[in-house]
């Protein structure tokens, strides 16, 4: 006859078995749905993309506007943290950073804070400082591996906490466009940073060391459009009008306009192009 317990064990075995298998091609789905239920901080640096890269992969098609997408990431994750960000505020003392490239901010903050310890689990004894710093003497660099980059990102979070204390700060929630005039705000009006920008538009001829000599004395950096256009962006003590007087100098045919007009030059010149 038939072996009801054998049967029994059997069909536990597979649905067991259809579990576990179900589980492993969840992947790491489920550590994201963990991350959206939990409601907890999401911490990284200069992490747009990887925040844009994750809901792509794992929530399927975006909404189809800025704001949407805004809303939609906001109600997911409540408090995004991006140290890039961050660093910025007053209270974090920028002016000790030499740039807001991550390595060059966990170098700093790492030699300063004796408020945590960290303690690296086996497998990761190459992290421990002394061997990173051994390393780079050779010319080898961890910085832009990925687990890496997580793990500096986790010690200038907490050196930057050093400094802020209350973790409800109003850098919270921002996050780093790269090349663009604006730092997204997740719950709120996205905001204009740095000083003056102008519009440029110039001939295919014209390289970045044309425009930066066109910006003469003045302190600026070039926001690239397109081969034809970009913006030059000046420091917040100059102002627009110094901008302009000091670019209209130039005599290598590069027209410059205000950021308003330019937006509008742009859309026009765009929608002609698009025209079969």
């Amino acid at each position: 006859g038939i072996n009801a317990e054998y049967m029994g064990d059997k069909e536990t075995r597979e649905r067991k078995r259809r579990e576990d298998e179900y589980l492993r091609r969840m992947g790491f789905y489920r550590v994201y749905q963990s991350l959206k239920e939990s409601k907890k901080p999401i911490v990284g640096h200069n992490c747009m993309f990887d925040i844009l890269f994750l809901m792509a992969t794992l929530e399927g098609h975006l909404p189809d506007t800025w704001e949407d997408w805004k809303k939609m990431a906001h109600e997911s994750f409540p408090i995004i943290i991006d140290t890039k960000c961050v660093v910025k505020s007053s209270q974090t003392k920028p002016e000790r950073f030499e740039n807001s490239a991550l390595e060059n901010i966990y170098r700093v903050l790492q030699s300063e804070s004796d408020h945590s310890k960290i303690t690296l689990p086996l497998g990761f004894e190459s992290y421990n400082a002394e061997v990173v710093e051994s390393m780079n003497r050779k010319g080898i660099s961890k910085a832009h591996e990925a687990a890496y980059d997580a793990y500096m990102t986790g010690i200038v979070y907490l050196g930057l906490m050093d400094a802020l204390g209350d973790i409800k700060h109003d850098r919270f929630n921002r996050i780093n466009l790269m090349r663009s005039l604006y730092e997204v705000r997740m719950d709120g009006e996205d905001e204009k940073q740095g000083g003056p920008a102008i519009y440029a538009t110039f001939g295919k001829e014209i390289q970045a060391s044309h425009l930066e000599s066109s910006m003469g004395p003045l302190e600026g950096s070039i926001l690239w459009i397109d081969s034809n256009s970009c913006l030059l962006q000046f420091k917040e003590t100059t102002t627009e009008e110094e901008a302009l007087k000091q670019l209209e100098t130039n005599t290598l045919g590069i027209k410059v306009m205000t950021l308003e007009k330019g937006r509008e030059f742009h859309r026009i010149k765009q929608s002609s192009e698009s025209k079969p």
